[in-house]
């Protein structure tokens, strides 16, 4: 295992430096459909009219429903449009997007896939359940040879190893995204022009993110020091808490168990429960300290809004995120603020860095999709046509965006209405066809570059729990955790102590111990099967 994961590294760091050099240098007088054949039509009586693309029939025209993760944009009415004229002659099919608003997408993305109604590409990820909604039959199996015939490019081209991450049970039920992402990994990005009007000249550590939140707090009224929001959308944990104390999760779905990074290697032999420790406790008393300093609304947990877009709207003079998306919110404040000082800070420069697992974002087939064959190739279409990767991912040349150069682009008049990279289409982004904003902040690719000789690759990556046998006891224990967890982000426990004597005590009421039980031995089976390969 850890040799494949050395390979895959090798040649994601190649696309990844390719990718930097040369992004988006499609030419636009080139084919850009990725050497596959055209359609052909053979006409004959009317009724006899055959289409076919790549020897697949496609006679019959279809519309396809994909469901997105995310708010309505103002024109993907229009990008769409134009993704439709381009599927029409290409495939003989169009779509129609179905969006879950960040509102309420934890509660509306499962009953919408159980629901029974037409859906056929579907935006998947770990993070919203998929290997869970895989095992109840929300998707269609994808087989390498239905990969081969319906995307021949993403077959030669992909390595194995993103769909060995996306297997469940020894089948595959999704398309993962093929990108070098640092998604897991959390920075913060600060308005240092506010920091300087308080005497601050830089922000290194801790005590020095806390002395400008209190001099935020203290003097501008109109804003938090650090937007935050109860439904899951906030990242203290993972700056001040699991990276410092060099902590890896393990096992996929609710967050319980992790290991450490120690002396340039993990720890695999020591799993442990991660809300357990003694670090554990020392960064929720420095959560309640900071709560009560007023660092952040006491409205926080019932919050539903996007904590990044109140970053962009000077509500907030911190926003924690990962590179990409802290990077996005400074480019698209600095649109509207140029007089902004902005900057992208790494708060635990000594903490290990990895790859994001390869199924953080994908795309499914919709066990009840209409045409399970068109669906894949229009996903292909998406990978690997620049022309749709374009439109999807940055929209309407002239409106959205302005090429200027083989790996430049500049924000066009209207790119507030269609955000670069900034819908649902990161199931199929890649650096393959990506290009590069030149007002994307330098910092992103600096910090990139300085990261990726020293990526690390957890074997444990691959280990995804099933909750099989303790599915009931699973879902009780992790009711407890979002409930709790969301309580020691946002400070609002008195009593540290107390109050993690009290998780524990709902846990084993909730089956803990049987739920702990179980993820150890399948863990430790793991481990023996994959530690020396």
């Amino acid at each position: 295992m850890r040799k494949k994961f050395k390979t895959v590294s090798s040649v994601i760091l190649a696309l990844l430096m390719v990718a930097m050099l040369f992004a988006g240098c499609g030419q636009k007088n080139a084919s850009t459909s990725g050497g596959q054949t055209q359609p052909k039509t053979e006409t004959g009586n009317a009724s006899e009219t055959k289409k076919e693309y790549n020897g697949i029939d496609i006679s019959k025209p279809v519309n396809l429903v994909m469901l997105f993760v995310g708010d309505k944009v103002a024109d993907q009415d229009l990008v769409y449009e134009e993704v439709n004229k381009l599927a029409k002659e290409d495939l003989n099919c169009t779509v129609t997007v179905k969006n879950l608003s960040w509102a309420d997408y934890q509660q509306q993305y499962p009953l919408v896939l159980a629901s029974g109604e037409q859906l056929d590409l579907v935006y998947a990820a770990e993070w919203l359940g998929y290997f869970d909604h895989a095992r109840k039959g929300a998707f269609h199996e994808i087989t390498m040879d239905d990969i081969k015939k319906y995307m021949p490019i993403t077959y030669e081209e992909q390595d194995p190893v993103t769909f060995e991450q996306a297997m469940v049970d020894g089948k595959l039920y999704m398309i993962p995204n093929y990108q070098f992402e640092y998604n897991v990994y959390r920075l913060i990005g600060v308005r240092m022009d506010l920091a300087k009007k308080y005497g601050i000249t830089e922000i290194k550590t801790f005590e020095d993110l806390e002395r400008f939140c209190e001099a935020i707090a203290e003097n501008e009224k109109e804003m938090f020091a650090i937007a935050h929001e109860g439904s899951g959308g906030n990242d203290n944990f993972a700056v001040f808490y699991r990276q410092p104390n060099q902590i890896h999760l393990v096992g996929g779905g609710t967050t319980l168990f992790g290991i450490k990074y120690v002396n340039g290697e993990f720890d695999y032999d020591n799993l442990f429960n991660v809300y357990f420790t003694p670090e554990f406790a020392e960064y929720a008393k420095m959560m309640r300290r900071w709560a009560e300093k007023g660092f952040w609304s006491k409205n926080a947990a019932s919050g539903q809004g996007k904590i990044n877009d109140l970053f962009v709207a000077g509500k907030s003079a911190v926003d924690i995120w990962h590179i990409g998306g802290v990077a996005q919110d400074i480019e698209k404040a600095q649109l509207e603020h140029p007089d902004w000082e902005m900057e992208i800070i790494d708060l635990t420069p000594e903490s290990f860095k990895t790859v994001s697992k390869f199924t953080n974002n994908g795309v499914a087939v919709s066990i009840n999709t209409v045409d399970f064959g068109r669906s894949l190739m229009l996903l292909e279409k998406f990978k690997n046509d620049q022309r749709y990767f374009d439109l999807t991912c940055v929209g309407i040349e002239g409106k959205h965006w302005i090429d200027i150069g083989p790996n430049k682009f500049r924000p066009g008049p209207d790119a507030n209405n269609f955000p670069i990279y900034g819908t649902s289409m990161w199931g199929w982004i890649s650096e393959k066809f990506r290009r590069v904003s030149e007002t994307e902040p330098k910092q992103l690719r600096e910090y990139i570059n300085s990261w990726i000789p020293d990526v690390v690759y957890p074997i444990t990556d691959n280990f995804i729990f099933d909750d099989t046998n303790v599915k009931s006891e699973y879902a009780a224990v992790s009711n407890v955790v979002k409930t709790y967890a969301t309580i020691f982000d946002l400070g609002m426990a008195e009593d540290i102590e107390k109050t993690i004597e009290e998780m524990k005590d709902k846990l084993n009421k909730a089956g803990y111990e049987k739920v702990e039980a179980e993820f150890r031995r399948q863990y430790e089976d793991f481990i023996k099967a994959n530690l020396n390969k």
